[in-house]
């Protein structure tokens, strides 16, 4: 095991130089001005070359990189150009509701996305098995921004049950926190839901008519532990490799989700960012976002040593 996750940091260097690398050159595409932003548009062209000397703008792209990667080392994200706040306090604030409506969201999906998979295959080809297939794709076809408009049509405008914006943090009130992040984490995670139920079922599928089935089954084991014990934990591993793969996609998706329901998180921040060209607390959020893809990818593989004792031999 030790062999093994000193080999996979090595192996996530050269990909976090390059997704760093990336991160930053991406924000340099961006249109506009950061001196411009700062002083003002009646600024004066010298006043403008000042701040861009003295920000480093006019070296070259490759020393700008290299400036910036020692400064992210060390943990200097920074400061906010609109707003002259530490970026990194910024991400220390907004992390904390990314990070909850992601967790929300995976449980969401998987709590969905199983017990439907797993239906679907016992019922296959019944009505139930279609039904279930064709909610899946319906809320893969479904954008995150219409699904979370929509539902806060329903539970909000029509129903009241709901806040349709806002954030409580869950330590300062518990009930107020899960009833504003309930519409986000199902908006969120009604796609992972969806592709967590097909994978569920495929692989269930592909169990259901294996030989140590027919065995079990022939041995007199009743059906509920042919299909639990012995069909969904070894249908597992290609599901968890769907929803570690899908995590990225997640953060993408927080970035809508988080601007239709107005929560104060990473995906805000990006778009906040890019509306006022913040390039600082654009990088920072983006480059946590990436590094905790690859955090998470990381610990989707340790996960396969703890569902199959073959792989940790």
């Amino acid at each position: 095991m030790r062999r093994y996750l000193i080999s996979r940091f090595i192996q996530m260097l050269p990909v976090a130089v390059v997704v760093s690398f990336l991160v930053f050159s991406a924000t340099l595409l961006l249109p506009g001005d950061p001196a411009v932003t700062i002083l003002g548009e009646q600024s004066t062209q010298a006043q403008r070359l000042a701040l861009r000397q003295q920000m480093g703008l006019d070296r070259s792209i490759p020393e700008q990189y290299l400036r910036w990667l020692g400064r992210m080392l060390s943990g200097d994200f920074g400061a906010s150009l609109s707003t002259q706040e530490p970026v990194a306090q910024m991400i220390r604030n907004r992390t904390p509701v990314t990070v909850e409506l992601s967790i929300l969201s995976v449980i969401f999906g998987v709590l969905v996305g199983i017990p439907a998979g797993v239906v679907a295959a016992v019922k296959r080809n019944t009505w139930i098995d279609v039904a279930a297939s064709l909610t899946a794709m319906t809320g893969l076809a479904i954008p995150y921004f219409w699904a979370g408009i929509l539902l806060i049509m329903v539970f909000s405008v029509h129903l009241g049950w709901l806040p349709s914006s806002g954030y409580v943090p869950f330590f300062v009130d518990p009930v107020a926190n899960l009833k504003a992040m309930l519409l986000p984490a199902i908006t969120l995670g009604s796609g992972l839901a969806a592709l967590i139920m097909r994978q569920t079922r495929t692989s269930m599928l592909e169990v259901l008519s294996a030989d140590y089935i027919r065995t079990a089954r022939a041995k007199g084991a009743r059906e509920p532990r042919v299909v639990l014990h012995h069909g969904l934990r070894n249908a597992l591993l290609p599901v968890i490799t769907v929803i570690g793969l899908q995590i990225g996609t997640l953060l993408g998706g927080a970035v809508v989700t988080e601007t239709v329901f107005s929560l104060s998180g990473l995906g805000r921040m990006i778009v906040e960012g890019i509306f006022q060209r913040d390039f600082p607390s654009i990088q920072g959020a983006i480059l946590v976002i990436v590094f905790s893809i690859l955090v998470v990818n990381l610990l989707t593989d340790l996960s396969y040593f703890v569902l199959d004792k073959r792989i940790s031999r």
